[in-house]
């Protein structure tokens, strides 16, 4: 774990009062994203950190903005996302689990969860608009502008009878 990161917090005080809670609030670069779209900018974090019996539990608001393209015609696009998030962070000596975050040293570490959290909330397969028409396959034309002069694309499935009929007939 990072400990010079600004998403890696001490909880010791907390750890040592139950039932504390404690709201953070900060933004801070995250390298997040998809494929198709990536968070742009910083992401605002509105956190509570929360005392609780075995761990830490970390819920609020993580919001910012994408960048990305078009799944079908490639075009620029941008986008907002708000997402909230409720996560435990187990103590040290708590029972192990496969999945979940756990506290270290009396420190969490926020960028696991953000991670998990934000790439969930960007869009995995964004478009410009829900009618988008895509590029052609031959061309590349922009098909949202018109359609292109490539005209109906031959069925392979026939082009043996096109080559016995140009024989036929040449």
């Amino acid at each position: 774990m990072r400990t010079d990161s600004p998403l890696v917090l001490d909880v010791r005080e907390l750890l040592e009062s139950p039932g504390v809670q404690k709201p953070i609030a900060f933004s801070e670069p995250v390298a997040v994203g998809t494929d198709l779209a990536k968070l742009d900018g910083d992401l605002l974090l509105d956190l509570t950190l929360e005392a609780i019996e075995g761990g830490i539990l970390v819920r609020g608001e993580l919001s910012g903005a994408y960048t990305g393209s078009c799944r079908r015609c490639l075009k620029p696009l941008d986008g907002v996302f708000d997402v909230r998030a409720s996560e435990l962070y187990r103590s040290e000596g708590a029972e192990v689990w496969e999945e979940g975050y756990a506290v270290k040293d009396s420190k969490v570490d926020l960028e696991p969860m953000i991670l998990d959290t934000v790439g969930l909330a960007l869009p995995l397969n964004p478009l410009c608009r829900e009618d988008c028409a895509g590029i052609c396959p031959r061309c590349g034309a922009d098909l949202n502008d018109g359609p292109c002069d490539c005209g109906p694309e031959p069925d392979q499935r026939w082009s043996a009878l096109e080559e016995l009929k140009g024989k036929l007939n040449g």
